[in-house]
């Protein structure tokens, strides 16, 4: 039993001399490290935020009926085109499939229900591209700033040296709380505009489906194929 304690003592005081050495010597190194680390995950969120922010611009009810929203957007489209354009895709569909007569009972859910599913797949869709990816790379920064503290905090507590400089302990130790700081800044500043965003993109998926349900799908705006089908359908009915 002795042998067995003795070992892991001896061990132990390896590991803190090794990780003594360690710290005393790149300590500076590792905390700039830590520093340009937090700076680039935060510039990262940042550039989340300002793509979400762009994605949220206000778009009015006659920009969005004089668009094709069958057509494919890219990422730059308004977040109420999108919405209105998934709207528009899926009642089509439900039509298209009642003109092919793949719905047997030969009607179109209400628009109350379509308007819903569009409503949550678009809310889904901008969390998914959006605020999830912000919320990731935010939820990184405070650990990362514990870890900083940590280390400069070990740096000037933790030394095979026999004394203790004051005004460079302060120093450091306050170094090492910067790095908490500034993460948790960082943290509150983009967990604040992902709530921003959370709050208007529910807003503005309202206001490109209250656009549709206002102006109508006019005949001239629907897919190619679907206005034949339906025209049939309504004939042949």
């Amino acid at each position: 039993m002795d042998a067995i304690n003795n070992f892991f003592s001896v061990f132990a005081d390896a590991v803190i001399n090794a990780l003594t050495i360690f710290l005393n010597t790149y300590s500076g190194t590792l905390q700039g490290l830590m520093f340009l680390i937090l700076a680039w995950i935060f510039m990262s969120a940042m550039l989340k935020c300002f793509q979400a922010v762009r994605r949220l611009a206000p778009v009015r009810s006659d920009e969005i009926e004089k668009r094709n929203l069958f057509l494919d957007h890219g990422d730059q489209t308004p977040l109420a085109i999108s919405a209105a354009s998934f709207f528009v895709k899926s009642r089509s569909h439900y039509q298209q499939a009642v003109a092919s007569k793949e719905i047997l009972n030969r009607q179109t859910p209400p628009d109350e229900y379509v308007r819903d599913a569009a409503f949550q797949y678009s809310k889904r869709f901008f969390e998914e591209k959006y605020l999830e990816p912000i919320s990731m790379t935010a939820n990184l920064l405070p650990p990362l700033g514990f870890i900083g503290t940590i280390i400069g905090m070990a740096a000037h507590f933790i030394t095979s040296t026999g004394g203790i400089d004051t005004q460079a302990t302060a120093s450091g130790i306050a170094m090492a709380l910067y790095t908490t700081l500034i993460a948790l800044a960082g943290f509150t500043m983009i967990e604040f505009i992902k709530k921003i965003c959370y709050t208007a993109s529910q807003k503005r998926i309202a206001e490109g489906l209250d656009a549709v349900a206002e102006n109508g799908i006019p005949e001239t705006r629907t897919a190619p194929g679907v206005q034949f089908q339906i025209q049939g359908a309504r004939s042949g009915s």
